[in-house]
């Protein structure tokens, strides 16, 4: 799964004033320090502003810092995920009015699409009449396009307590619910605690959410026959992207080397078996990461076109040669 740092606050203060006197700088000092900490090793930022001001000023000053930090992210030539987080009741007030969140989803001409990726909504209880509440508001303040991208940018957070009724019945009814309407479901706390109640509710997330029809072939048999691998792999992708960058760089180094120093012809064929489970190893590692890794699980097809390229040139190369 992605890791997303949360930035939260509910304490303001004096606020408005920092605020008025930032708000027309050209560069947002702020967006900077949250971006700087974000590239190190996350997938991107979830904002939480709490009970944030509603004067001018402080609106003002939230639309500038969320589009000055998407356009960090887009600029660092990686796919950085942003998102905000807010209770329900203050959609359509304040710095959440219909007007700010349609600039939030509709970008600019300067090559960015969308500000935000999703807006996760605390849902109020009782959720069954809340989520139509949700529903409505979109529908009242967001037309054609905009309402569709809108509702697909909101993730209904709910709490993970709570749902036991008859075999999670009314459950079960909800998550297709928000499959159907909204870009998913989020739960606070996650049910991750070894109980009944927790294995209840994951199987049936999975049961609704899982696309097993958009994995290939080995995708499919490692989310049914070995799901731990994933659970593995994705937690630690960073030790696996640096593994894998480590051993391409010494097979490159060797090979190039190798042009020019006869011992390390003569060491490759001496110790072939051993040079072949290396590559296997660099192969193995890279593969984990392409099905596990949300990074590169994006860029399989890209891969598999650079690899055949790869490939055809060789065999050419050498019929040529």
């Amino acid at each position: 799964l992605p890791i997303y740092l949360v930035i939260y606050n509910d304490h303001w203060g004096n606020w408005p004033q920092f605020a008025a006197k930032e708000v027309n700088k050209k560069n947002n000092e702020f967006a900077d320090k949250i971006f700087n900490l974000v590239k190190s090793d996350a997938d991107g930022v979830t904002i939480y502003f709490d009970k944030y001001p509603e004067d001018e000023a402080s609106v003002a000053f939230y639309m500038k810092f969320i589009k000055d930090l998407r356009k960090n992210m887009y600029g660092a030539g990686k796919h950085y995920n942003l998102n905000i987080m807010m209770p329900m009741d203050v959609i359509g007030t304040g710095v959440y009015s219909y007007e700010n969140l349609k600039q939030f989803i509709q970008g600019e001409d300067n090559g960015v699409d969308s500000y935000v990726d999703l807006f996760l909504v605390f849902l109020e209880e009782p959720s069954t009449d809340k989520k139509k509440e949700m529903r409505d508001m979109v529908e009242k303040g967001f037309k054609g396009l905009q309402r569709r991208t809108m509702l697909r940018k909101i993730v209904p957070v709910l709490s993970s307590r709570g749902h036991i009724d008859d075999q999670y019945k009314q459950f079960f009814d909800e998550l297709i619910y928000f499959e159907d309407n909204f870009g998913g479901v989020g739960f606070w706390p996650l049910p991750i605690n070894k109980n009944t109640e927790s294995e209840a509710l994951n199987q049936k997330i999975i049961d609704v959410f899982e696309k097993k029809k958009d994995q290939d072939f080995l995708e499919r048999q490692l989310s049914t026959y070995a799901p731990w691998f994933c659970n593995f792999v994705c937690p630690n992708r960073w030790a696996f992207r640096y593994a894998f960058d480590l051993l391409l760089m010494i097979s490159l180094v060797y090979a190039l080397l190798s042009f020019w120093i006869c011992e390390l012809r003569a060491l490759f064929k001496k110790y072939f078996r051993s040079f072949l489970l290396f590559i296997v190893l660099t192969v193995l590692v890279f593969i984990s990461s392409l099905m596990c890794d949300p990074f590169w699980n994006k860029r399989e097809d890209d891969v598999f076109v650079l690899c055949l390229i790869v490939g055809v040139s060789i065999v050419l190369w050498r019929y040529i040669k």
